[in-house]
């Protein structure tokens, strides 16, 4: 996987000097130089680009201007200065590294190698983030995000969507539940295994029922009902 990087520095002899050191390391593809902070910006908010290397003090922007005014999924970012002092300033914005000139080649390596590794690290958390369902008419790949909630049939379970599209899949729900993918799934029923994110409302009468997103009604058995009202508590602590 290629690193798509940009570099961004006031002085041109500067940016050369770097992208000279990144020459030599096969993981990166420079793919943007500016010596001007805006044209640097514009850039980045336009295409994607997973590793900056940003001076700080310059003309128009200065770095810190310019990782605040990222718009978007920010790239990892490196700051490259001659001033060491603004470090901490610099990993209170979250960057990844902080190279001092005149960069040293070494230095600058074992950033890239852990800059590629994070990257690597978010693409397995990315695909994480989607499951595949073995029904007789195939395999659907389904974002987790776009499940509302499965219900259980004896060895086999309905997946509902949010699109109103609905899977039957030969396992039962408990092999649902066990999965670590789907954490932020509650089991509320003997047969329903429900998307937290896609609950709008409990509602207390009739033994207890949650109101999903798209108005569907999903009854509470009484023994998870503790379990719905310890989730529901901890929501209030986040607010």
């Amino acid at each position: 996987m290629k690193i798509k990087t940009v570099v961004i520095d006031d002085e041109i002899n500067n940016v050369e000097a770097l992208c000279t050191l990144l020459q030599y390391l096969p993981d990166i593809e420079i793919s943007g130089k500016f010596t001007e902070s805006i044209s640097g910006l514009r850039y980045i908010n336009e295409n994607p680009v997973d590793l900056l290397f940003l001076d700080i003090q310059m003309p128009d922007l200065t770095g810190f201007d310019i990782v605040e005014r990222i718009s978007g999924q920010k790239p990892e970012i490196v700051f490259v200065t001659a001033h060491s002092d603004a470090a901490v300033k610099a990993f209170r914005l979250a960057a990844t590294d902080f190279l001092v000139k005149p960069v040293i080649f070494s230095e600058l390596k074992n950033t890239v190698e852990r800059v590629g590794l994070k990257l690597r690290e978010r693409k397995t958390a990315t695909k994480s983030q989607r499951i595949s369902f073995h029904s007789q008419s195939g395999i659907d790949i389904v974002d987790i995000s776009q499940i509302l909630y499965f219900m259980g049939t004896g060895s086999y379970t309905e997946v509902f969507l949010s699109d109103m599209k609905k899977i039957t899949v030969s396992k039962n729900l408990g092999e649902f539940e066990s999965m670590s993918a789907l954490r932020n799934f509650l089991r509320i029923h003997t047969s329903y295994l429900v998307n937290t994110s896609h609950i709008e409302k409990f509602i207390k009468e009739d033994g207890g029922m949650v109101m999903m997103k798209n108005g569907v009604m999903i009854p509470v058995s009484r023994r998870k009902k503790e379990e719905l009202i310890e989730w529901l508590k901890s929501l209030q602590g986040e607010n």
